[in-house]
Parts: C-alpha cells; structure tokens; sequence
C-alpha cells in the first residue's frame, strides 16, 4: 500500500512526522512517543519502522518530538512530566482532527519514559484512547530515574536549580523541576483507569520486565496481553545486528494494532 511521510509541525513548536497511508477518510491512527534523551525516529530508527509497517497496512501515524528535543522547539532543560503530557495531548488533538483520521480508532505507542506518559494520557483520556501499546516502560518514575541517573543527579538539581549528565550516546540538561515531577505521578497505579486494549512488551534483560506482569494486572480492560522478549535489554538490543527481539517488538505491535483499532 503507498503512503506518504512528511514533516508537520503542531501547537506550541511540537515538531512531528506523519506518515499516512493513501486510503481516504475512517482510518485509524497511532501516535508514537520516544524515551527519555530520545527524538522521534527513535534508537535504530525503531518508530520509523514501524511507522512504514503501519503505513502500508493501512494505519496512519505520528511520531514526535517532545519540546526541547530532536526538531521541537523549547529547551530540554524545561522538560517535566506535565510538559511531556501536554505535548501528548497537543498531538493527539491534532491526529484526531485531521481529515482521513477515524477518531474513534486512535492508538497511543510510548517507549520507556514515552511508555510511562502514555500510560498516564491514556488513563486520564480512557475514552479518546482505543488502544495502548508501551515498550520497556518505567513504572514507578522516581525510583526508576533514580537508578537510571543517579541520586547524585536529584541532589544536584536541589542545590544549584540544574544539572547537566552525561548518558554516553549525548548529554542532558536538566532543571529541578524534571525531578520534582517525577514523584507526583504513578504509571504502575494510573492504569488502573484505563479500560482499552493494553498490550506491554519488555525484555528480561531491562528494569521494566519487573513491571510486566503489575502493568497487566492493574490494566482495566478486557483485552489486554504482555509479551516479555527473552535476552533483550531496554533498546531490544536494535544496535546489534545479529538480534532478533526488535523485530518480534515491532511485529508484535503492528500486529497488536492491527487487531485492536
């Protein structure tokens, strides 16, 4: 099926790439939200593919970046859990709004701190939300980011208002404000109200598989499935070539989306 991908760019600087299959109108829509320290196309250009997967079964899609990274406007600095979902609702606002968009169909896809906003958008929107897709999500954000980055990090930001780390792959600026928001919201608890279909995927290798099975227990609804990926990490182990489990993430989801949009 063809489809076509191009840039947009939506409220308050949030800079995204649709990519929609060439269908009409009453197509469903998924939008995509990168991790922590991340762009839009994602590690290994993990969302790029599934966009085009997508695309050619016929499922529109938009990947961004939040503000402050990749092509959007802002700075990373000014990053906190509230802006993350404001820019979640912006995005959704605007899928649903366009044209060949079904609204009634949409899918929400977040990869690690992208998984974790999507599971509180979609909880705080159980209505807007058909189907909810997270890959190695955080859980519980404050001790999570505590393991990632260090309790030096939060301590840091209390006594000189911000600090910079280094990640290895870019560094990152951060202000207290990041630190502060993580503690006011729950992801592992937040499901509870979300009743759409909920497919969670993680690997043994990654923090998130100790979420696996909560995440599915607290999620409301029906129809819902896990799949845990023997031998891979939090990136699904994309950067090596010889592994497998990024294809099964991104054919379990396709199809997952497939089925329940």
């Amino acid at each position: 099926m063809e489809y076509d991908s191009k840039q947009v760019e939506l409220e308050r600087g949030v800079a995204g790439i649709l990519c929609a299959p060439s269908l009409g109108k009453d197509t469903p829509a998924v939008l995509m939200l990168h991790g922590f320290a991340s762009h839009k196309n994602e590690v290994g250009d993990l969302f790029k593919l599934l966009a085009e997967s997508l695309a050619t079964q016929g499922i529109i899609s938009l990947r961004i970046d939040f503000r402050g990274w990749g092509d959007s406007a802002g700075d990373m600095a000014d990053t906190t859990v509230d802006t993350l979902r404001e820019d979640t609702r912006i995005s959704l606002e605007y899928l649903a709004q366009l044209e060949e968009t079904d609204a009634s169909r949409l899918g929400l896809l977040g990869f690690s701190l992208g998984g974790a906003t999507a599971v509180l958008t979609a909880s705080e929107l159980p209505d807007q939300i058909k189907s909810l897709v997270t890959w190695s999500s955080a859980g519980e954000l404050e001790k999570d980011f505590r393991r990632s980055l260090g309790n030096a990090a939060f301590e840091t930001t209390q006594s000189e208002g911000e600090v910079e780390i280094d990640m290895g792959w870019r560094s990152v600026r951060l202000k207290k404000g990041f630190f502060e928001s993580l503690s006011n919201y729950a992801p592992i608890t937040a499901i509870q109200n979300y009743f759409g279909a909920f497919f969670n995927v993680a690997g043994t290798e990654d923090f998130s598989a100790h979420y696996l099975d909560t995440y599915y227990e607290n999620a409301a609804g029906e129809i819902k499935d896990r799949l845990l990926i023997e031998g891979a990490d939090h990136i699904f182990n994309v950067l090596n070539d010889r592994a497998p489990f990024a294809e099964q993430a991104l054919q379990a989801t396709s199809e997952w989306f497939l089925k329940t949009l």
